[in-house]
């Protein structure tokens, strides 16, 4: 019985990341998209305290493998815009 729960546990979790992996058009979120999505937030969120276009451009560099984060001073702080 157990081991039943077990897998069926293992089944829904696996379909919940496959499915989480996909955007509402149906094609699979890239890291790239992701961190140009995400380099949008902040824009938005910050609006001029916030270089977006540096942003994305570093997420095309890097091909995404850096993700902003805009709650995450960390992740951000190269692309802050510093008002005089």
């Amino acid at each position: 019985m157990e081991n039943t729960k077990n897998k069926i546990f293992v089944i829904l979790f696996m379909l919940v990341l496959i499915s989480s992996t996909y955007s509402v058009s149906g094609n699979p979120i890239t890291l790239l998209d992701a961190c140009i999505q995400n380099c949008a937030q902040c824009q938005d969120t910050l609006d001029v305290y916030f270089n977006g276009k540096l942003c994305a451009d570093t997420c095309i560099k890097f091909k995404g493998k850096t993700i902003p984060d805009c709650e995450s001073f960390e992740s951000i702080s190269p692309f802050l815009v510093k008002i005089a």
